[in-house]
């Protein structure tokens, strides 16, 4: 198909607007439609027929028309009419503009109050659809549109209803499910059920509320294999918690018995006033530059004041002329840091515990609102002054001279250095993928090893020929939270260009924060062309 086609002597092809793994959706113009008209402009979905078979196509286009058609909800994309142009079978459908939630969570994760309508939204319309017994069999981000609407909040539109397969597991069923988001029943070949669908919305829920898949992008099959747990994020309450996790169960009969029981235990506790600071643990920074996020530098400037002011208070005790008789210490006394028997002097033993790390005093700030506020208490006191021993001389008269000072001076133990915070390694998994041109991005796998208890960044850009003809030019960053191993680099695939045949570009890793760069620091993709 090329810009320009008319199908059915009624429908203009302008442009292709997405392409799936079995379909092309293009926006196309209605000349039957008034040009004022709203329905001026509709998006047709065409099958590829490099998928299965023209026949194979139609029937499984055939399926999902009539179960859309059967639904009227507003947080459902609405279908029109299923046509044939010769060997060309398209269903026409409203056309959105938008963005995708798989988008929105590469680019820039939704702020909570608009998280929460997102899932409100998609849960209600799987409740609907489950009502007129209609199971979706795929939901994931990339089949969620946040549309803008003006002066209201956005509209959601959950799409692809009944593209998984048929539901009463006829022997024309065509599975297709993506396997992140899919059940282990779905993805084992039995034919989907209302309860797939609730461990498919709980992956997606916990990706927006959390800030990642809650078992890192693996299969379900996998995670089980691996005996893999979702760590509760921090942000939900107990039985908040309690409804997620009853959704991610293995099992069907473990999940809740509806999505309005899991909708119900999920979002009843939330606040209906618009929250504008993100929740304890979502992570604003994923994968946005660090101009985006000046909120975050508040906690790091306060502890930075608060240490200047500790410094502060300790030079000038030290710097105050000791008492005559100083009151005897109710704090225990450092141990030094030599053997009493090989010290001749008294030394000032240094403050228990470590220096704080300012990123970790912002992280802990910011993820439990519990902490303690610091107080004068927190703040390192001067140490105590060892106690003498017998054989331990007194210190120098107020008269003593320089050079008397400077010989004490020279028989303290040197002060120990700092330990180095440790790295952690940041590494492509692999040095080279392949993947097909019906793909829509070429996906490089990233991790990171070492020391991952605090957070650390990566920058990529994409080299060789995607920087050249091809027209795929990418670059971005990287971010690990605390603790986590493995992220995805996602580069977004231009069709147009993949039509001639095979493509090869690469991508880098450069200027890593608070870790190193590993032993595969660049990675080769090698796209099939179509044709």
């Amino acid at each position: 198909m090329d810009v320009g086609s008319v199908l059915c002597g009624r429908y203009v092809l302008e442009r292709a607007i997405g392409t799936g793994g079995t379909a092309v959706i293009w926006r196309a113009r209605d000349l039957e439609a008034a040009d004022d008209s709203a329905d001026a402009h509709v998006a047709l979905k065409i099958p590829r027929p490099d998928h299965g078979g023209l026949e194979r196509m139609h029937a499984r286009l055939q399926h999902e028309f009539h179960h859309a058609r059967a639904l009227s909800h507003p947080c459902i994309v609405r279908v029109f009419a299923l046509e044939r142009d010769g060997s060309i079978g398209f269903m026409t459908m409203e056309l959105i503009a938008g963005k995708t939630l798989s988008f929105m969570l590469r680019e820039q994760p939704p702020p909570p109050a608009l998280a929460w309508r997102i899932l409100r939204a998609c849960g209600q319309a799987l409740a609907y659809a489950h009502s007129q017994g209609i199971v979706h069999g795929d939901f994931k981000p990339a089949n969620v549109f946040v549309t803008p609407a003006e002066g209201r909040s956005e509209d959601v539109k959950v799409v692809d209803f009944g593209a998984a397969g048929d539901d009463a597991g006829s022997p024309s069923r065509i599975p297709a499910a993506t396997p992140a988001y899919a059940s282990p029943e779905v993805l084992s070949g039995l034919a989907p059920e209302p309860r797939d669908d609730l461990y498919s919305f709980a992956c997606v829920a916990y990706e927006l509320l959390a800030g990642r898949h809650p078992f890192g992008q693996r299969s379900s099959l996998e995670a089980r294999a691996a005996n893999l747990t979702a760590p509760r994020p921090a942000q939900l309450s107990e039985s908040q918690w309690h409804a997620l996790r009853a959704g991610l169960s293995w099992q069907r009969a473990q999940r809740p018995a509806s999505m309005a029981e899991l909708l119900d235990g999920l979002t009843s506790p939330v606040p209906a006033s618009p929250v504008t600071a993100p929740p304890l643990a979502h992570d604003p920074e994923r994968e946005l530059p660090l101009d985006l996020m000046p909120a975050q530098r508040g906690w790091g400037f306060a502890v930075f004041v608060l240490a200047a002011v500790g410094a502060v208070f300790l030079v000038t005790q030290r710097e105050s002329p000791a008492p005559q008789q100083p009151a005897e210490s109710s704090r225990p006394a450092a141990p030094p840091l030599t053997p009493p028997a090989a010290t001749h002097n008294s030394a000032l033993a240094a403050p228990p515990g470590s220096a704080r790390d300012p990123d970790t005093e912002r992280d802990t700030a910011r993820g439990d609102a519990r902490a303690p506020a610091l107080t004068h208490a927190s703040v390192p006191a001067p140490a105590e002054s060892v106690r003498r021993s017998a054989d331990t001389p007194a210190p120098a008269p107020a008269g003593a001279s320089a050079a008397e000072g400077r010989a004490l001076d020279a028989n303290r133990p040197p002060r120990a250095a700092a330990p180095a915070v440790p790295l952690s390694e940041i590494s492509f998994d692999s040095p080279s993928i392949v993947t097909s041109a019906s793909a829509l991005a070429a996906v490089f796998i990233v991790r990171r090893s070492g020391a991952v208890d605090s957070r650390a960044e990566v920058r990529w850009r994409t080299v060789g020929s995607a920087a050249g003809t091809s027209g795929i030019r990418a670059a971005g960053t990287v971010a690990f939270p605390a603790g986590q191993t493995q992220r995805a680099i996602y580069v977004p695939l231009d069709q147009t260009s993949l039509a001639g045949g095979e493509l090869t570009f690469a991508i880098e890793l450069h200027t890593p924060t608070q870790a190193r760069l590993g032993a595969i620091t660049r990675a080769e993709a090698t796209i099939l062309g179509s044709g």
